[in-house]
Formats: C-alpha cells, sequence, structure tokens
C-alpha cells in the first residue's frame, strides 16, 4: 500500500500542484521518484531539473525521506547552495515537499530577480559624490600654492599658523 499511496500522490501533483515556476512534474525513472523543473529569472526563465527519491517507498507516507538533488549543469551557485541545504526531507507528501523545495528555492532567488545595476565612468558613490575627476590635475611646475592648492609639502597657512601660535 505505500507504494500505491505514493503514486496516487504523485498523480495528483502532476494534476494539481500549481507554482508558477515549477512544471513538467513526472515520475522518475526510478520507483519511488519524480521529476520536475524550477524556472530560473536569473536564467530567462530557463528551468532546471530537480530529483525527489524516496529513500524507501515502503515507509511512505509518514516515515519516509526524500533525497532532493539537481541534475542540471551551470546553476547560480547560490542555488545550488539551497538545493544541498534542502539535501532531505522527512515524513512529506509529494505536494508537501514540492511546496517546501519551491518556496526555499523561491527564497533563494528572490534578491536575483531585480535587475542587475550597471555603472558607468560617471557613477555616484555613497555618498552621492561623483566618483569621476572632480578638480583637474596640476602640472608639477605650476605653482599650486599661489593659487589656492595644498599638499602635504605646503606651509601651514598663515590664518591657522596664527591661531595655533596664540595657544
Amino acid at each position: 500500500m505505500p507504494r500505491k499511496a505514493f503514486v496516487e500522490d504523485l498523480q495528483q501533483a502532476i494534476g494539481s500542484f500549481n507554482h508558477p515556476k515549477i512544471s513538467r512534474i513526472e515520475p522518475g525513472v526510478e520507483d519511488g521518484s519524480l521529476t520536475f523543473q524550477y524556472a530560473l529569472p536569473s536564467h530567462g526563465g530557463v528551468g532546471i531539473t530537480l530529483q525527489a527519491l524516496v529513500t524507501d517507498v515502503g515507509e511512505y507516507p509518514s516515515s519516509h525521506t526524500y533525497m532532493i538533488y539537481t541534475t542540471s549543469d551551470n546553476i547560480p551557485a547560490h542555488v545550488s547552495n539551497e538545493i544541498e541545504d534542502v539535501g532531505t526531507l522527512d515524513g512529506l507528501r509529494v505536494s508537501d515537499m514540492l511546496s517546501k523545495v519551491t518556496k526555499r528555492l523561491d527564497n533563494a532567488t528572490a534578491d536575483s530577480q531585480q535587475e542587475p545595476l550597471e555603472l558607468d565612468d560617471d557613477a555616484m558613490d555613497c555618498d552621492g559624490a561623483s566618483t569621476g575627476p572632480s578638480e583637474p590635475e596640476l602640472e608639477e611646475d605650476s605653482d599650486a600654492d599661489s593659487i589656492g592648492a595644498w599638499s602635504p609639502n605646503s606651509p601651514p597657512h598663515p590664518t591657522l599658523a596664527a591661531i595655533t601660535s596664540r595657544k
């Protein structure tokens, strides 16, 4: 009866599981397994293939364990890490397992759905100041001290020298 319960739950999930990023839920090659696609927004909605294998179908639906893994290549590291973190799930029905895996992947990919920032040469830093050159560079033979430019080699400002000498 446990195998029959798994097959019925899988058929129910195939017919009724509804999530915008999940598609192609189908029985896996091995008994007690299933495959499904999860669409990654950062890859233009192209799906990654996930596998869920019930390690002991005879224990379904109460004390079994799913092993979750992907057979897809070139997936972002944060998604791969999340799949590894999920790793195994215990005692869930097929639809509940799909919901849990989907929620974890949705959370992992939420930040990657935003458009990446493109910075150009005139980008602003955190203070709102331009990161580009703000003043023209002075030539070494110019008299920089006479026009008010300061450098570590400049003499102290006359006003500052007068204030510090009074103390």
